[in-house]
């Protein structure tokens, strides 16, 4: 998860926009905690779901190797719509335990 965060904030940087580096930094906290919360689940529920986040990554690299900003803009939905989808489960799972 060290490593995950590593290549995100490397990601961030790269893209050297001062916006987006501001919001990271205020947000770095919370993704620390989603992404330590996801993996945790990856590792007991689906170890092979690592394989899904593995593409999802190298196409990120895929794209600033070859300077491809269409390529870039898909690895970004694919990780945002994954994050979005699991913070959704992670909603939905908490409500129930509550019994809501």
């Amino acid at each position: 998860s060290l490593q995950d965060m590593l290549f995100h904030q490397t990601i961030i940087r790269f893209a050297n926009h001062q916006q987006v580096l501001y919001l990271w930094q205020n947000l770095k906290p919370i993704m620390e905690t989603l992404i330590l919360i996801s993996m945790r689940k990856r590792m007991i529920e689906d170890m092979h779901d690592f394989d899904r986040v593995i593409d999802n990554h190298l196409l990120y690299i895929q794209a600033i190797a070859t300077n491809d900003r269409a390529l870039f803009k898909q690895a970004m939905h694919l990780n945002f719509d994954d994050v979005d989808s699991h913070i959704d489960a992670l909603w939905h799972s908490s409500k129930h335990r509550k019994g809501e």
